[in-house]
């Protein structure tokens, strides 16, 4: 049947007016229990009184599937579908004739608590979230010349994100988030419709219980959350996600497996140096795989990588890893696939034609770049689907064993959440969690800029991503690919042995608001000095675009944390990436969740044991400035 609706004229007496900033407050509704379903942030726009409060209930429209859907201060339905509607509406909610039921509405799936509208003349405004865009909702109902967006909305502004780094990784945006390549959330998203779950709050208040509380909204959470949820059946367990700032983070997927895989070989095996190699592989394309097969707009970009090398020791040691690798894996094994380039090729063919220092060759081998950033969004759409309730803005700051035989409770500003079992998906920031891996896990800020090209830079940026090795320390540099928001730009990260004392006074520094002034002037200057000629003048805007900070998780082996901590039967953690979250992270958090169900046994074929937590890890303590000769003699000497 068509929905009933208010009379014409009390809809045009009780209508908004365009003009009246109040008009954003026409946006909230009420259920038929006359209680507000949706509110715009009062510093936004302040009260307005309804008159006709009496007459509430004659604001509920049903629909041809049964569902019940609200009118607003405006005249204009809004609805706000329960999980057991979300399959009515998108099996019924479209009438053959739509002239029938000008209103009907559709759902976004796993956006639970979004208010679905039609304008009135019939097209979709947008499903609004917890802090929407009232301008732009404003625009869309008031304005004369109406046309639909929520499609456009939906496809444009996904390509502007930077979070790509080789070995730092990012915590863009939350002091409890996980991945450990830096992207500033502002370069990383600025004009992107991805903000329509930064702040989102699946439910307006925190859960008293769940199966499982995951802190993190990181790659490694959204990943966890999605294989814990993604077989989508009544057994999947209630889940809900803590997020001290907003939702999600971003990277570059590059392994360069051959850096440490003497170490790796020389310290745990060569049985365990092949299976990190091939790991790290896997996980890129993994990554990559997900991305186009759920077709998720985050700039996916497999592509090839190069090692610029500055020294001849590194050089030495790089043809000796190699040839290592392809004795140990086999020479056609794809993870052993590297090529050299004598310096002349480094010249012409990437472009680096600096003096000062002098390249001595290059190594490539298959890598890719991908928004870290955009594809967590969208993992976390999809975990959202299965049924994840999202609470950002939400910090863990306790977590309290409530008995031996298992259970949490997860202490925030918000009140309390008891659960089963509790997964740390938070990196560098872990110790603010949970106390134990304080000096065991430890935070290490990396520092990151955006560079506008220079003149004589390829009009189509370059195509490959980057690494420039030196004697103690290294540089990464990922362009922006051809069809993202500020495409061509160069995103260039490291300089940690430029600060003083080798950076040693980043280690412990949790604060991603500040500047390492000595790293930025020498992050300033490496894309002339790399590129030499071939750099050009600078662009007319100047040269850096943008510069950020980002905070990774350092562990004194050198691996990463994966399992349940032990001696604390249901909390989880996967963390500690040492700057290679991209590279590790997405196969860490399957692998913890096999785990988690009871299906670890079977990880011994893929996954490294010395990834996962043991009490004898947990007990070494940090030495200082980690290189990896020194995670490898940390380890040898237990």
């Amino acid at each position: 049947m068509p929905p009933t609706t208010m009379d014409p004229e009390e809809q045009q007496t009780h209508r908004a007016q365009p003009e009246d900033h109040r008009a954003y407050k026409g946006l909230t509704a009420y259920n038929d229990r006359q209680l507000p379903i949706f509110e715009p942030d009062p510093m936004i726009a302040p009260p307005v009184t309804f008159e006709i409060a009496a007459k509430r209930r004659r604001r509920v429209m049903v629909m041809p599937s049964g569902s019940p859907a609200i009118l607003d201060g405006a005249g204009l339905p809004v609805y706000q579908p329960s999980s057991q509607q979300d399959g009515d509406l998108q099996a019924h909610g479209q009438p053959e004739d739509e002239d029938d039921c000008a209103f009907c509405l559709r759902s976004q799936a796993g956006f639970s608590n979004y208010l679905v509208a039609r304008d009135e003349n019939g097209r979709w405004v947008r499903n609004y979230g917890r802090n929407p865009d009232l301008s732009g909702v404003r625009r869309r109902l008031f304005q004369s010349d109406h046309h639909d967006q929520s499609e456009e909305e939906s496809q444009d502004g996904h390509t502007d994100q930077s979070g790509q780094s080789d070995d730092t990784d990012e915590d863009e945006q939350d002091s409890q988030d996980e991945e450990d390549d830096q992207s500033d959330s502002d370069y990383a998203s600025t004009g992107d419709s991805s903000n329509e779950i930064a702040d989102l709050r699946t439910t307006e208040e925190l859960p008293e219980r769940a199966d499982v509380v995951i802190i993190g909204s990181g790659i490694s959470g959204a990943a966890t959350a999605w294989n814990l949820l993604r077989d989508g059946n009544s057994s999947s367990p209630s889940i809900v996600m803590l997020e001290a700032r907003q939702a999600c983070s971003g990277g570059h997927t590059k392994a360069a497996s051959y850096r440490s895989f003497l170490d790796n070989a020389a310290a745990l095996g060569t049985t365990a140096a092949v299976k990190i190699a091939r790991l790290e592989l896997a996980n890129i394309n993994a990554m990559h795989d997900f991305a186009k097969q759920h077709s998720i707009p985050c700039d996916s970009n497999p592509c090839p990588t190069v090692d610029i090398i500055y020294d001849e020791p590194h050089w030495r040691e790089a043809h000796e890893a190699v040839e290592a690798m392809r004795s140990a894996l086999g020479p056609d094994d794809p993870a052993a696939a590297y090529s050299f380039h004598d310096k002349d090729e480094v010249r012409t063919r990437f472009h680096c034609a600096g003096t000062d220092p002098e390249p001595v060759g290059g190594v490539s081998y298959a890598a890719g770049s991908i928004s870290g950033y955009q594809l967590g969004v969208g993992v976390l759409r999809m975990a959202l689907g299965r049924g994840l309730n999202l609470q950002t803005g939400t910090p863990a700051t306790r977590l309290e064993r409530i008995n031996d035989s298992g259970g949490w409770q997860v202490h925030t500003p918000r009140g309390c959440i008891v659960a089963d079992n509790v997964v740390l998906a938070t990196n560098g920031y872990t110790a603010h969690v949970w106390k134990p891996f304080q000096g065991v896990i430890v935070p290490l800020r990396g520092q990151v800029t955006a560079h506008r090209p220079g003149d004589n830079m390829p009009v189509k940026g370059l195509p490959t991503t980057y690494s420039f090795i030196y004697d103690n320390g290294y540089e990464y540099m990922i362009p922006r690919p051809v069809n993202a928001k500020n495409a061509g730009d160069i995103v260039i990260g490291g300089g940690l042995v430029r600060a003083p004392d080798e950076g040693l006074h980043e280690y412990g520094t949790t604060d991603d608001t500040a500047m390492n002034d000595a790293i930025s002037s020498y992050l300033y200057d490496t894309t002339p000095r790399y590129f030499g000629d071939n750099w050009g003048r600078d662009h007319p805007d100047g040269r850096i675009r943008k510069e950020w900070t980002g905070i990774m998780g350092y562990s004194p082996d050198g691996f990463p944390f994966v399992g349940e901590v032990p001696g604390q039967k249901g909390l989880w953690a996967s963390c500690s990436f040492q700057g290679h979250g991209m590279v590790l992270c997405w196969m860490c958090a399957r692998a913890l969740v096999q785990m988690i169900q009871g299906k670890g046994q079977s990880l011994g074929e893929w996954f490294p044991e010395e990834f996962i937590i043991t009490e004898q890890r947990m007990k070494k303590g940090f030495q200082g400035r980690l290189h990896t000769s020194a995670a490898v003699e940390n380890h040898r000497a237990d």
